[in-house]
C-alpha cells in the first residue's frame, strides 16, 4: 500500500507532485487545520501548473489564489456509508447528476 497523499495550503507544488509520483496516486487531498479536507490537487492541476510556468517552489495555496488552479467544491460530495451497495451508490450519483443538469 502506498497511502493517500495529504498536503496543506503551505505545501509546495513540487512536493505534492513528488509525493503523488512516489506513491502512485493521481491526486493529493488538501487539508486545513485539524485535517479538515477542503479539496483535492490532481495530476491535471500539476500539469497545468507546469505548463503555465509556475515554479515547483510555489505553495499550493498561492497557486490556487493565483486563479490558475481550480478548487472543486466538496460541499456537495455524496457520502456513502460502507454498508451501501453499489446500486445505492449509483442511484445517488445519478440523482446528483440529474439535479445538477436540471438546475
Amino acid at each position: 500500500r502506498h497511502g493517500t497523499v495529504v498536503c496543506t495550503e503551505q505545501s509546495k507544488l513540487g512536493y505534492a507532485a513528488a509525493q503523488m509520483l512516489a506513491r502512485r496516486r493521481s491526486f493529493a487531498l488538501l487539508v486545513r487545520g485539524d485535517s479538515e479536507v477542503f479539496g483535492a490537487l490532481t495530476e491535471d492541476d500539476i500539469l497545468q501548473a507546469y505548463a503555465s510556468g509556475t515554479p515547483a517552489s510555489f505553495s499550493i495555496g498561492a497557486w490556487l489564489a493565483s486563479g490558475f488552479g481550480t478548487l472543486p467544491s466538496l460541499e456537495r460530495a455524496a457520502i456513502m456509508h460502507p454498508q451501501a451497495t453499489l446500486l445505492e451508490a449509483a442511484r445517488e450519483m445519478r440523482a446528483e447528476a440529474e439535479s445538477e443538469f436540471a438546475g
